[in-house]
């Protein structure tokens, strides 16, 4: 099990965060593709397992199969993996391919299914739709099996803010950071979030620090994706002053 974990720490590094800051792009590049490749035959070599799927998917999203990362995904659902980047990557992958309805029909069969992690789902599809008031109530009652959830509070503060409720938004986000211990990415994402409601609610020195703040923890994580948004974010109150 702890090599398992340490190989998807790797994934998430090589995956999602590949390109290091270098004026050689392409060596750099390179470089990614070789330690994916190298990857990809350390996942083969592993016994069935979830792990082994859901890190073969995310070699699959990194190829933008984004069809047969679904049908990968789909495949342990019925598992009810306890693990909510699972279910991140299984909405972005149903929404991608238009498969939605798939996983719904599934929930209908099977009653059963742990609630907190069904209406955790079903709270990002209607996220996804716009349909907010009702992506709040799912993830209002995912949170009754866990009322401090930092994963699903955060996705509660994009129900809020879709809704005009800055205030309610920003209070779920500041309950996510102060009970999310384990995963730093999530720390980066929420404190851009924070940085966008003060802006939405035109306090821009705070929206300014928050950004600032996210780019620090997104530069030290090597997550070049959030920097660039933070990144964005701070010039875009620059030009504004």
């Amino acid at each position: 099990m702890q090599k398992l974990s340490i190989l998807i720490l790797l994934f998430v590094i090589i995956l999602f965060h590949p390109l290091k800051e270098n004026k050689n792009f392409e060596i750099n590049n390179n470089s990614a593709v070789n330690d994916l490749d190298s990857l990809r035959t350390q996942v083969k070599k592993l016994p069935p397992s979830f792990e082994k799927t859901f890190l073969y998917s995310s070699i699959l999203k990194r190829e933008l199969k984004f069809t047969e990362m679904f049908d990968s995904l789909f495949s342990v659902l019925g598992d009810s993996p306890d693990n909510f980047r699972y279910y991140d990557e299984l909405s972005f992958a149903s929404n991608a391919t238009n498969r939605q309805s798939l996983i719904q029909t599934y929930f209908e069969k099977n009653k059963s299914f742990k609630a907190e992690y069904r209406c955790y789902l079903l709270g990002l599809f209607n996220l996804l739709n716009t349909n907010s008031k009702s992506a709040l109530a799912y993830f209002i009652e995912a949170l009754k099996s866990d009322s401090l959830n930092p994963h699903i509070l955060y996705q509660v503060s994009f129900a809020y803010r879709d809704l005009g409720n800055y205030p309610k938004a920003l209070n779920v986000l500041k309950k996510s950071l102060e009970n999310n211990i384990d995963d730093k990415y999530l720390n980066a994402e929420n404190l851009l979030a924070q940085g966008s409601i003060y802006y939405l609610s035109g306090e821009t020195d705070k929206a300014e620090k928050y950004y600032d703040d996210a780019l620090k923890t997104s530069s030290s994580l090597n997550d070049l994706h959030l920097k660039s948004r933070a990144m964005i974010n701070l010039g875009i109150i620059k030009d504004n002053k």
